[in-house]
């Protein structure tokens, strides 16, 4: 019998030239407004623009967040180009944007046709800008050296014209900007004066370099000064308004313009950024003359990437959300830098994952070890061996813990509770799916510390969060700022605390057994003390500090769906069904039960809420009290798949996002946060992103066990879906899998390219809706067939088999 391929390469050499590019986005002049993109280089740099630009040079950009940064350090704002007359392209003259990942364009077709390019090559700490234009025009780079969290405004630019190249630099120092992590929490200030260059090369003849009291422009950000309105209203109309920090109340700002280009009808520019004028001249000057072999280097890698990481599902928009948010999380969002060749000043040597862009360019600890997970799913061992090398370094020699964040101008704080129980959750699945015992080997003195001195502050199996490392710091949570504290035994705390206890006790026992005996104390303990949090329909959010609950209704008692913990059937399947009543939203998930806002937030919040709509963003005061957050509806989709309704699953949690990452906001993206005006805070938010890869990934329902020699499918189709194929990765080894059904069968292919591992079982769980079948029938390559024992399985219903690994096989589940 000639199996049918599943239409992914033989072998992993090479396999960048066998995949299609990304399906491109286009959009047309009336789809502009609110759009934007992100490139990066894949060590940091962002360069994040709208798709279209403002009305004038003054108000080029809608937010300050916009323009080219590496780590939170702007150099960047934009390109002004104007004709001869004056007039600035703009978005009223534009009739077309295009991104397909590599490059993005944009087209005007009045007063000039003209289009612009921008590109982002990879490693090199530099952009591209190139136009094409029918008549002759004017060009102004706009310089914005600054960062993220403000700057000392004494230091002054200074700017050096050469032929061929502009060299501008500035000292600037990160402000402390009055944010949920003040400076006694343990984000301890550290002065930090910088020099930071930008260089730009170019091959215009007629270029002027203005006089110094000429050289500043001023910028007005409406849609941050919206923002700033907003809020004042809602204060003045008596609802606590409160931003997170004085910079985001700024909308106004002074640019560095030193230059005046006369290009005629074409010109590339090329901008390196770094802290020496070397390091910011070499790369504008590689990235300006190798650009066609740039180009060709990043598509090449994004072929690469696309067969590595391999989904596809036949509904179309999901399809294209899926390459897109892949590729600009792995270029823009995860840093991986080369073994080899020039290195950035600005970059780290490990790897690492950034939080997101705009004011999010940093490694929070707790974020990334999150998001990891989604790099995971993708078969990125590499990667996240780095980044798991860089996450495991700084712990606490008091608390055990691992760092909050990585932030320039701060000692590192510890005043996170949940990030090192992620930390120690990611280290456990990198292990079981690539094979990596030595890196768990390596981490293993650091893992026990980190369970002795838990241990030692647990409280019948429970353990603490809030004022452990800084006393006077009760917030400790992904979700706590100081107007949601949870000082106490939070849920998810427990959830996570369990799970670490019950997948490290074998392996501590190994190296310490008494210690692996009180982790056993402890999760057994803990699984009694759960019962506090229990009510008949879902766990409440936390205890106080004296085990008193405390009736919070929040999406943090979901969490044992994405960690695989088993409760009563019935109860679980009535959690998610108040779950999806009270919690589920219109793209993300409600940090608090609807019907608890007036009593939590108060009537004149909630009555702000529209019926059927999100809650506005008032800043930190609701933040995370009833604004929907995107990264969560992983949580419920999990719940969804565990309970056999993929429908729902997709439908209600994951198709208003899939729909958003091609067609608002940030194009590829997925947003923060999600409020009454739609995707709010960063639109490329990373565990938002890694959040919809993983879910994606679940329907596929593959889990590697490479310790163990075993392969778990549990696929579940979407009825919009036409198949699932999936390239996944059984620790080196590539193997592909296609699901397929109809009312009279399943049929599933699964290839190994390159040989399947020896001794390797395959186990199946099908769920069928209260179906059996009438036989199950194993098909091989040499015509070869078996017929396959299965035994039916209930909560919920279908069957379950397993059977040995070959090279290829199919089997058919016939109903």
């Amino acid at each position: 019998m000639a199996l049918v391929s599943t239409g992914l390469p033989d072998s992993v050499a090479g396999i960048g030239r066998v995949q299609p590019a990304l399906e491109p986005v286009s959009l047309s002049a009336s789809q502009l407004r609110g759009r934007n993109f992100l490139l990066g280089n894949k060590a940091g740099l962002m360069l994040h623009l709208p798709a279209g630009n403002g009305a004038a040079a003054r108000t080029l950009h809608r937010s300050k967040w916009y323009g080219a940064s590496i780590f939170g350090r702007k150099f960047l704002e934009g390109i002004v180009c104007t004709n001869l007359n004056g007039a600035v392209m703009s978005r009223r003259f534009q009739h077309r944007f295009e991104t397909d990942g590599v490059t993005a364009r944009r087209e005007y077709s009045h007063p000039v046709p003209m289009i612009e390019h921008y590109f982002v090559p990879d490693f090199l700490p530099a952009c591209l800008w190139w136009m094409d234009a029918s008549e002759d025009m004017f060009l102004e780079p706009y310089l914005n050296i600054s960062f993220s969290r403000g700057t000392r405004e004494e230091h002054g630019y200074h700017a050096e014209l050469e032929p061929g190249l502009l060299s501008v630099s500035r000292r600037v120092e990160p402000a402390h900007t009055g944010d949920s992590e003040e400076p006694d929490t343990g984000g301890t200030p550290v002065r930090t004066v910088e020099t930071l260059w930008v260089a730009c090369a170019y091959e215009v003849e007629d270029v002027e370099l203005r006089e110094t009291p000429d050289r500043w422009r001023p910028m007005w950000y409406s849609l941050d000064a919206a923002r700033r309105r907003y809020l004042r209203r809602r204060a003045v109309y008596g609802s606590p308004a409160t931003e997170h920090a004085p910079l985001w109340e700024m909308a106004a700002d002074w640019v560095y313009a030193p230059i005046l280009m006369r290009p005629g009808r074409s010109a590339a520019l090329s901008f390196g950024f770094g802290t020496s004028r070397r390091e910011a001249a070499l790369a504008a000057r590689e990235a300006l003359l190798r650009r066609s072999a740039l180009l060709e280097e990043k598509r090449a890698a994004l072929a690469d990437l696309r067969a590595y990481t391999w989904f596809s599902c036949g509904h179309p928009p999901t399809d294209r959300a899926y390459g897109h948010v892949v590729s600009r999380l792995v270029d823009c969002l995860v840093v991986s830098p080369k073994a080899t060749g020039p290195r950035s000043s600005l970059v780290p040597r490990s790897a690492t994952i950034l939080a997101g862009d705009a004011y999010f360019q940093e490694a929070w600890r707790r974020d990334e070890n999150i998001a990891l997970g989604g790099l995971i799913a993708l078969g990125q061992y590499r990667t996240s061996r780095s980044v798991l090398s860089s996450t495991w370094q700084g712990q606490d020699p008091e608390t055990g813990r691992l760092p909050l964040r990585l932030r320039t101008g701060e000692q590192p704080g510890y005043t996170s509770s949940d990030g090192t129980l992620w930390a120690l959750l990611r280290l456990s699945q990198y292990v079981s799916a690539s094979g990596d015992t030595g890196t768990l080997t390596a981490k293993l003195p650091q893992v026990i510390h980190f369970f002795r001195r838990s241990l030692a502050r647990c409280r019948r199996g429970l353990l603490p969060s809030g004022g452990i490392s800084v006393p006077s710091h009760q917030w400790e949570t992904w979700m706590d700022t100081e107007f949601s504290a949870r000082s106490g035994y939070p849920i998810e705390i427990q959830l996570l605390w369990l799970t670490a206890l019950e997948r490290f006790r074998d392996v501590v026992i190994q190296a310490d057994r008494d210690l692996g005996e009180q982790m056993q104390d402890a999760a057994r303990h803990l699984r009694d003390s759960l019962a506090l949090f229990s009510r008949e329909d879902h766990f409440v959010d936390h205890l106080g500090r004296n085990l008193q609950s405390v009736d919070l209704f929040t999406p943090n008692s979901y969490f044992w769906t994405v960690l695989d913990l088993p409760f009563d059937w019935e109860w679980e399947d009535r959690s998610l069904t108040l779950g999806r009543r009270e919690l589920g939203g219109v793209s993300g998930i409600r940090t608090l039960a609807r019907s608890q806002w007036e009593s939590v937030l108060g009537p004149q919040i909630a009555a702000l809420a529209r019926a059927g709509r999100p809650l506005p963003s008032l800043g930190k005061v609701n933040y995370h009290r009833g604004i929907e957050w995107n990264w969560l509806s992983q949580l419920f989709v999990a719940g969804e798949l565990r309970h056999g309704r993929p429908d729902m699953a997709f439908d209600h949690y994951l198709a208003r996002q899939i729909h958003d990452a091609g067609a608002t906001a940030g194009l590829g993206g997925v947003s923060e946060v999600f409020d009454h005006r739609g995707p709010a805070g960063p639109d490329f938010q990373t565990w938002s992103m890694t959040g919809l890869v993983e879910a994606l990934h679940r329907f596929a329902g593959i889990r590697v066990d490479v310790p163990n020699s075993r392969i778990s499918l549990a696929p579940q189709k979407p009825r919009r879906w036409g198949h699932i194929r999936v390239r996944k990765w059984y620790g080196g080894r590539p193997f592909d899998f296609l699901y397929r059904s109809s009312s009279r069968e399943v049929q599933m292919d699964l290839a190994f390219p390159n040989g399947a591992p020896k001794g390797l079982t395959l186990d199946f769980t099908l769920r069928l809706k209260r179906r059996l079948p009438s036989s199950v029938v194993a098909d091989y390559p040499d015509s070869s067939s078996a017929a396959v024992q299965w035994q039916a399985v209930g909560q919920p219903d279908g069957v379950t088999f397993e059977m040995p690994a070959r090279s290829r096989q199919r089997i058919t589940v016939r109903l």
